[in-house]
């Protein structure tokens, strides 16, 4: 066990501060706003194709999050069993998701409003995260650098996808 003295001195430690004070917020804000962002610009572009396509999309956003909803209000017991999940695998499929996320831009529209069902259940998992685990935040961090490790991974591997018109 450290000295206590060295947990002080690594609490005053520029890189602990740096990561705790910027990197963390960053990633608990942009995660989720990027993923914000894109829902507006679908549901946007499909009202300017028609009044239909934009109750459509908006509809697909909606539905991840009131089944969250649902599950938040009646089903807390499997929500807090969000606990008992591994961290690595929590981080390895969050990461999966953002990757797939990026990919799922670059598919062309198929009628059904796909890419804000994605999205709005992406930003679902953060929510849930954040829910389910509000006495562990370092554990719902995890969600959030999972998925934006796979969206910024996606951007340097493949470039940002070229948005479908």
């Amino acid at each position: 066990m450290l000295p206590q003295h060295a947990d002080v001195k690594e609490q005053e430690n520029w890189g602990t501060i740096a990561i705790t004070r910027v990197i963390y917020p960053i990633a608990f804000v942009a995660t989720p706003g990027f993923l914000l962002v894109l829902m507006v610009f679908f549901i946007s572009r499909a009202f300017s194709n028609s009044l239909g396509a934009g109750v459509r999309s908006f509809s697909a956003v909606l539905l991840p999050l009131m089944v969250l909803g649902l599950m938040r209000t009646f089903q807390r017991d499997r929500l807090r069993r969000a606990e008992r999940f591994n961290n690595t695998l929590v981080f390895s499929l969050t990461l999966l998701v953002g990757i797939l996320v990026m990919e799922l831009l670059t598919i062309a529209p198929t009628g059904v409003p796909l890419a804000e069902l994605v999205l709005s259940g992406s930003f679902s998992v953060l929510l849930f995260s954040h829910a389910a685990l509000p006495q562990n935040k370092d554990k719902a961090m995890f969600y959030y650098f999972g998925m934006i490790l796979g969206f910024l991974s996606y951007v340097v591997v493949l470039g940002f996808p070229s948005l479908p018109r």
